[in-house]
């Protein structure tokens, strides 16, 4: 009995799924991005701030820095997944090309 993956044609609905539960995530992280680090570097910068803690500037641009290339792999693994061929051995019908 054959490893049955998540490329399988019975198995394509799952990778759907999986497709976009990972957009979601990755759109997640970009509203946190913008919801923790650029709010609070909107504070900081802001009209009446006195007084900027570089060390606050600093480990805000490191977190967004590492929150982007989270935002990036993720976006990778769903483009890729969404973009991934079936096993063309396993479909029932064959297509042939004209021009071969």
């Amino acid at each position: 009995m054959r490893d049955r993956g998540l490329m399988e044609p019975e198995n394509r609905p799952l990778a759907r799924w999986a497709t976009l539960l990972l957009v979601t995530a990755a759109l997640g992280m970009v509203a946190a991005d913008y919801a923790v680090i650029y709010r609070d570097l909107v504070v900081i910068f802001g009209p009446g701030a006195t007084m900027i803690n570089a060390s606050r500037v600093v480990t805000l641009y490191q977190f967004s820095g590492l929150l982007k290339k989270a935002i990036l792999g993720v976006s990778v693994v769903a483009a890729t997944l969404a973009v991934w061929p079936e096993r063309c051995s396993d479909l029932t019908a064959r297509r042939h090309d004209p021009a071969l």
